[in-house]
């Protein structure tokens, strides 16, 4: 189902200055028929990656990641971010992922969905269990906060959860 995806170019690493925690972003971009997206994966401690991506045609907008573009190429812009994953884990065989599915905003009506169990996690959980396997990585999908991990089976996935839902709380938990 999340089979097709785009051509990705890897548009390079900008090194973050709070290196306690956040090691720093990797950018890449895709073109659809009708945008181009930019793809950020931030890289943390512990081998830990979020994956976020939005249109450049909200670049600005401080609700980027929740805008839909109505272009309905769902599924080949998931599959390119599982991709984008794949990838990652190749280079990193210690590689654990997560992700929060976005609530989604509408910039014409002002509308937005509830933080819980949104339409974008309900489609993100489907596309990671079915391209990453649990022979390698634990899945932990809380609907709560439509937040989605996946730890690498490699670690202490225990001691790994308890560190992620920290990072999670603090950068992007909505109150």
């Amino acid at each position: 189902m999340f089979e097709s995806f785009y051509p990705i170019h890897c548009s390079g690493f900008k090194k973050s200055l709070h290196v306690n925690q956040i090691k720093g972003i990797w950018y890449y971009s895709f073109r659809t028929e009708n945008y181009r997206y930019i793809v950020e994966v931030e890289f943390y401690v512990n081998d830990f990656y979020v994956v976020q991506y939005y249109t450049t045609k909200y670049k600005t907008h401080p609700k980027k990641f929740q805008i839909l573009t109505n272009e309905h190429k769902c599924r080949k812009i998931v599959g390119t971010c599982v991709q984008i994953m794949l990838g990652i884990w190749k280079k990193n065989p210690l590689a654990s992922f997560g992700f929060i599915g976005a609530n989604t905003y509408d910039p014409e009506t002002h509308l937005e969905e509830p933080v819980d169990n949104t339409q974008r996690w309900k489609i993100y959980k489907h596309a990671m269990e079915q391209n990453f396997g649990p022979e390698t990585f634990k899945h932990g999908a809380q609907s709560n906060n439509s937040r989605y991990v996946m730890l690498n089976k490699k670690k202490d996935v225990i001691e790994l959860n308890n560190e992620i839902n920290q990072l999670f709380e603090q950068n992007y938990d909505k109150p």
